[in-house]
Order: C-alpha cells, then sequence, then structure tokens
C-alpha cells in the first residue's frame, strides 16, 4: 500500500477481496481552511457492502429476500449523504430495474418526496439488514419516473444479478461503491394437478 507524503495529499485505494468491494473515499469534513479549493479531499473513509441471499431459485410469485452487511472499515465515523439503490438486471434479455433504499431499517426504501438519507456509520460499524425485494418499489432504470411498481410486475422467469450500489456525494464530489452480485433464478409457479 502507497504511504501518504504529507497530511493534505488525497488518497483512492480499491481493495477487492473475496467479491467484496471496499472504496476508499472522503469526507468534507476533514478539510482545514489551509486546503486550496482545487485539491481534492484528504480523509479516507472506508465502507464495504455485501449482499447475499440464502436461495439460488425462486418462484415467479414467491418473495425474494436479501441481506445486506454494510461496514465502515475507518477509525473514523462516516457521515455522508447517500443514494443506495438494488439493481436488478436480466440475464436473457439485458432489462434493468432499480429499487432506491434506505440502510437504516430493513425494507426501508426512498419515496419520491423523501430527503436525501445521510449514512451514519461509528467507527468500525457494521450494519445488517434484511429486504424482501417485494416490499419496495421498483423501476427501469431508463425510465425518468421515480420507481414506484412491485418487482413482481417487473420480472418474468429467467436468470438475474443482484447488486447494491451506494452513490455517495458531498459539495466537492461525488462516488459510487457498488457490492458484490448475486446471481438467482426465477422460475414458473408450481401447477395443481
Amino acid at each position: 500500500m502507497l504511504q501518504p507524503q504529507g497530511s493534505q495529499m488525497p488518497k483512492i485505494l480499491f481493495i477487492i477481496s473475496m467479491g467484496v468491494f471496499t472504496l476508499s473515499c472522503f469526507s468534507q469534513d476533514a478539510v482545514s481552511s489551509a486546503t486550496p479549493a482545487h485539491q481534492e479531499i484528504p480523509q479516507e473513509i472506508p465502507l464495504q457492502l455485501i449482499i447475499d441471499s440464502n436461495k439460488n431459485v425462486y418462484r415467479i410469485n414467491e418473495d425474494i429476500r436479501v441481506a445486506i452487511t454494510i461496514k465502515n472499515t475507518s477509525k473514523g465515523p462516516l457521515r455522508v449523504q447517500t443514494i443506495p439503490s438494488l439493481q436488478l438486471e436480466s440475464q436473457e434479455d439485458g432489462i434493468s430495474i432499480w429499487a432506491p433504499i434506505r440502510l437504516d431499517r430493513d425494507n426501508r426504501y426512498i419515496a419520491l418526496n423523501d430527503k436525501k438519507p445521510v449514512l451514519r456509520l461509528a467507527p468500525r460499524q457494521k450494519r445488517e439488514l434484511k429486504y424482501n425485494l417485494s416490499m419496495i418499489k421498483w423501476g427501469s432504470v431508463l425510465s425518468s419516473y421515480w420507481p414506484a411498481k412491485s418487482i413482481k410486475s417487473l420480472i418474468s422467469p429467467g436468470t438475474y444479478t443482484l447488486s447494491l450500489s451506494v452513490e455517495m456525494r458531498d459539495k466537492a464530489w461525488r462516488k459510487e461503491i457498488t457490492s458484490n452480485e448475486i446471481t438467482f433464478k426465477i422460475i414458473e409457479k408450481k401447477r395443481r394437478r
């Protein structure tokens, strides 16, 4: 790992390990009055995102449940505005849908008129959340409309990949962090005899 040559030197560090992406980004709180406006913000704030499911095959009418783990891996607190979203992509036709979610409580999504959430994590804090994908609102990534549909109205049998993306921004910067991907199949309903 490269060592900084001064306290004002910016760092961006990507570590890819066991399917988990860690991104070090920067916090406005670290800017001193001596930092010129054109420099990057020097404080490192790593965040880990992991998404998991205990199943890899679901029936079309079955609830899809996932677990999300987020972790602040730094020694300092994390407080930044975010737009977290789940991204679901069909492997057959490439169609993608997304759902803006909150990372403070289980099964919470961001409605159109909600304020942009602030992600707050204490040093080394890990938060584990559970989501039923049927309980949050979804929409096409190509649509200009805010997601407002049930996932069951947007998917059909096939193979899908799901990931979590967190956009972090401040006045001077914007970064996107993406989790690992999970793959699962959606199959037809079980027919009655």
